[in-house]
């Protein structure tokens, strides 16, 4: 730690780690080991340690970010979709997000994905925010409920899943079909 510089409270150190989910927060590594925590904007430039400023890289991350290989807008943008998704969403429901952004060549609102009937409760959140609809399957049903269950985007959900897909790439030269 540089000369003068305060130690960061282990209070906030603990709740940067728990809104990454103890990884590493860029989503194409996610790893666990050698977590560090980053100064988004440079302590020099800063001179606090406030929970806004913080995040959870491991490394490797951390160094590509201090030598401007990874840009501060990704992390910035690494660091707004730790809060929209960790704050909020259960792991299931984070994991439904991050299939829509993954899997589909372009998310829309024709496109879902099945879930076990009566289960829907299980995407609860992204229902109450208006992300997603979960729709029954048709006819037949095992002790009154549907043996699956459609869950699909709304329209807000679409804008979402393409922030959320367009910030998992680090730079132009991903393509999209590699995250799959």
């Amino acid at each position: 730690m540089p000369q003068g510089r305060p130690a960061i409270p282990v209070a906030l150190k603990r709740a940067v780690m728990e809104e990454a989910g103890y990884r590493c927060a860029v989503p194409q590594c996610r790893g666990t080991a050698a977590l560090e925590i980053a100064h988004i904007s440079p302590w020099s430039k800063v001179k606090e340690h406030s929970f806004e400023n913080l995040i959870v890289l491991c490394a490797v991350d951390h160094q590509r970010f201090d030598s401007n290989q990874i840009p501060r807008q990704s992390i910035e943008t690494f660091k707004s979709n730790l809060g929209l998704l960790r704050g909020r969403y259960s792991d299931p429901e984070r994991r439904i997000l991050e299939a829509f952004a993954r899997e589909l060549a372009e998310p829309t609102t024709e496109t879902g994905f099945p879930i076990p009937g009566g289960t829907s409760y299980t995407v609860m959140y992204l229902v109450q925010d208006g992300l997603v609809l979960v729709e029954p399957s048709l006819g037949l049903t095992l002790n009154g409920l549907p043996p699956w269950e459609l869950v699909l985007l709304t329209p807000k959900g679409v804008e979402v899943v393409t922030r959320l897909r367009s910030n998992m790439l680090l730079d132009d030269s991903v393509s999209p079909l590699d995250l799959v």
